[in-house]
């Protein structure tokens, strides 16, 4: 089946940077038409492509300068790719947690910052009312900081 993917990014780039960056489709989807361009202030920033594990595309940029950041992609793909099977050190890998947002200590924060958001449903399903199991306290502490970074970010 057919599919037709896309991606659009801006961001304000405050100090020079690198960029890695993940947004393309994997190489098992077999793209039959793709684009991609990344911009500061209009110009094209140079790129290159790096091959990742499972078929996935990084793209690295060097030397990003300060400006309005544009990254535009869009293709067509043959297929939806098939999974490939995952080597020893992928899979480690993958179960591993993650070095660049450490969940556990991001929610003793974010209960620490935000301890007065929350229900405390008893009500057998986790306080929802819906017979979901889903915490009302986790959904409202999930609105606190939602709502905290996007007051806080722009």
């Amino acid at each position: 089946m057919q599919r037709t993917v896309t991606a659009h990014i801006t961001a304000t780039i405050k100090s020079p940077s690198e960029l890695a960056l993940s947004v393309v489709a994997a190489t098992s989807t077999d793209p039959t038409t793709e684009h991609l361009s990344i911009t500061v202030n209009g110009s094209e920033l140079d790129v290159t492509e790096v091959d990742g594990s499972g078929g996935a595309r990084w793209h690295f940029v060097e030397a990003v300068p300060v400006g309005e950041f544009a990254l535009t992609y869009n293709a067509t793909l043959a297929s939806g790719g098939a999974a490939s099977e995952l080597t020893p050190g992928e899979r480690i890998s993958y179960l591993r947690p993650s070095r660049y947002a450490d969940v556990d200590r991001l929610e003793s924060t974010a209960r620490a910052l935000f301890a007065d958001v929350g229900s405390q449903g008893a009500d057998g399903d986790g306080g929802t009312g819906t017979g979901t199991g889903i915490d009302a306290d986790d959904v409202a502490l999930l609105h606190a900081v939602t709502n905290y970074v996007a007051d806080h970010t722009a």
